[in-house]
């Protein structure tokens, strides 16, 4: 799936879940948005499904509370449902490649596998399959259930 795909046919159905009740307390969404090509030891890459959601929910339905830095910029944000909060670091490694990563305060953990629908992208894909906890789901809609934490 691309992007624009993903954006035409998943990004509906998770935002019009999000109108119905935030994910921060879903397993699922944890894993997705904190996804770090760091924690892996290798080159920049970052997942296209977790930058969307970033993108459009985080950046567009949190309060943001407070913003520091300059090559990588942290952001602190708060749940207007739930009052959690989150911290965004955002990075730019070049033109063409950005990556931003989400870590939520308090519980619960997130999922130990993540499922994603268009992927991964970066300078070296060989590096991809050094990424083992995350797979590529089979359809939106476990996708969707896997985001929300709930049936569609």
């Amino acid at each position: 799936m691309t992007p624009d795909e993903f954006r035409s046919h998943a990004l509906p159905q998770i935002l019009t879940a999000w109108q119905e009740g935030c994910f921060c307390a879903s397993p699922g969404f944890r894993k997705l948005l904190s996804f770090d090509f760091q924690n892996y030891e290798i080159g920049p890459v970052g997942l296209a499904d977790s930058e969307i959601l970033i993108d459009s929910i985080i950046r567009k339905e949190f309060k943001s509370l407070s913003e520091s830095g300059t090559f990588e910029t942290t952001t602190i944000y708060e749940c207007p449902n739930c009052g959690t909060t989150c911290t965004e670091c955002y990075a730019d490694y070049s033109i063409n490649m950005y990556r931003s990563t989400v870590t939520f305060d308090g519980d619960p953990a997130p999922a130990g596998e993540g499922l994603y629908l268009v992927g991964f992208y970066g300078f070296n894909r060989e590096e991809f399959a050094r990424i083992i906890d995350f797979r590529r789901t089979e359809s939106v809609e476990e996708f969707v259930r896997f985001v929300t934490g709930r049936e569609a």
